[in-house]
């Protein structure tokens, strides 16, 4: 009866260490692919610690409605639109809002779609996402640099057949007074 019980152990026994260890061999962990590009990848998203980082470097900064800036985007601005040949591409007229580094707005295109703006203003720059209604596009103003009432920068435009990149140049329609 113990060589009985002995071997029973020993199958056992054997039976754990052989699964144990096949699963140490098939588990691997996979190689994580940066589908971010520019060696963004290695920031880990999830974690509060780098996504502020994350977003600053990929242009999707939201605005902090608390923030104090010198920037002042309020009012109704004339965005010019041309491709990297220097075509013009189109014209959206937009009523910006802000609160602190937030900014939004609405408008149109010359073209009489509806425009939604949503953005945010970071050091002397904007970052403003616009999308028209009804024929779908995005369009992802990066990194304009502002200089007054005159912002200037690039976008990528994306629809459904594609998309298109070009620069922006940007002109705020400032209020005339007599004197």
């Amino acid at each position: 009866m113990n060589y009985k019980f002995l071997a029973m152990t020993l199958i056992v026994a054997l039976t754990l260490s052989l699964s144990g260890y096949g699963q140490k061999t098939i588990q691997t962990e996979p190689k994580k692919i940066d589908y971010l590009g520019e060696g963004l990848g290695w920031m880990d998203i999830p974690s509060t610690e780098h996504t502020a980082e994350y977003l600053a470097k990929v242009g999707g900064v939201a605005g902090d409605p608390l923030a104090i800036t010198s920037e002042n985007v309020k009012g109704n601005w004339t965005l010019e639109l041309r491709d990297l040949q220097n075509r013009p591409v189109g014209k959206i007229s937009l009523e910006l809002f802000q609160i602190g580094t937030v900014v939004y707005g609405s408008g149109s295109t010359t073209d009489g779609l509806i425009a939604t703006a949503d953005g945010a203003i970071v050091d002397h720059t904007i970052n403003l996402d616009v999308v028209t209604v009804p024929r779908i596009a995005l369009y992802q103003l990066k990194k304009l640099e502002l200089s007054g009432n005159t912002a200037g920068g690039s976008f990528i435009a994306y629809s459904p057949v594609g998309y298109m990149e070009g620069n922006v140049y940007a002109e705020k329609d400032v209020p005339r007074t007599l004197s």
